[in-house]
């Protein structure tokens, strides 16, 4: 890829990745590439064409006229015999195609389909959560969740409920939104569970004032449904690194 891949996911017809990066940007590219597509196969416009590869001769900025000591001309007569300049970075041959971008480092990326409609719903380093349109109006944003006040790192949509969005990070709390309207509908204590179930563990009963609060970070969010009695219930399940 382009960038470092921090997230990916797939769309519901198994076709397509979509994947997030470190430097903000959503890609898509195909789960199975296309026959057309080889490296022997020119790219189409739609793609990033690949740069070329040659390298370029190193000049130094110096030069005899410029420089006085014997020191420095020993230095320019090393730097002209240099010949490990690093080469360029090439850029992918694969088919692959730019959706959208975040100013932002992002954290996850999530589709969600409601009434017949595709989104994208993208979370960043800057406690945004932003919500775009599905391919191939991705560049079309709906609209924002905001609300946050630290680092988002984990989406999730229940699949009984698209209409809802939990979202948690580096914040005490769980976010619940109705997230096509922006608009935050519940929050849940996710640290004072935590410092509870702390307090229980038997590493920490064996000496006096160890189970003090920590710091903790949402790593995963997961909704699943299960039995309770005669009936289905969705249950959420968080995991935590502290």
């Amino acid at each position: 890829m382009p960038k470092r891949p921090c997230s990916i996911t797939i769309t519901a017809d198994s076709k397509t990745i979509i994947s997030a990066d470190k430097f903000g940007d959503v890609y898509s590219l195909p789960l199975i590439p296309s026959p057309a597509i080889s490296s022997n196969a020119p790219i189409s416009a739609s793609q990033t064409p690949e740069p070329s590869t040659a390298a370029k001769p190193f000049v130094p900025a110096a030069n005899e006229l410029t420089i006085h000591s014997q020191r420095n001309r020993k230095a320019l007569e090393n730097q002209k015999r240099q010949t490990n300049r690093p080469t360029e970075k090439a850029e992918p041959t694969f088919e692959h195609k730019l959706l959208l971008g975040h100013v932002s480092m992002l954290t996850d990326v999530a589709l969600v389909a409601v009434e017949g409609r595709d989104y994208i719903v993208t979370a960043d380093r800057d406690e945004h959560i932003r919500v775009s349109r599905g391919i191939p109006h991705a560049h079309i944003i709906e609209g924002f969740c905001l609300g946050h006040t630290e680092f988002i790192t984990r989406l999730c949509f229940p699949g009984s409920r698209p209409g809802v969005l939990i979202s948690g990070g580096g914040e005490d709390e769980l976010y619940v939104w109705e997230w096509l309207a922006g608009r935050i509908v519940g929050k849940v204590d996710l640290k004072g569970h935590v410092d509870e179930v702390r307090k229980e563990l038997d590493i920490f009963k064996q000496s006096e004032g160890a189970a003090e609060a920590v710091k903790i970070v949402v790593s995963g969010i997961f909704a699943i449904q299960t039995t309770v009695g005669s009936g289905m219930r969705d249950v959420v399940v968080v995991t935590c690194e502290g």
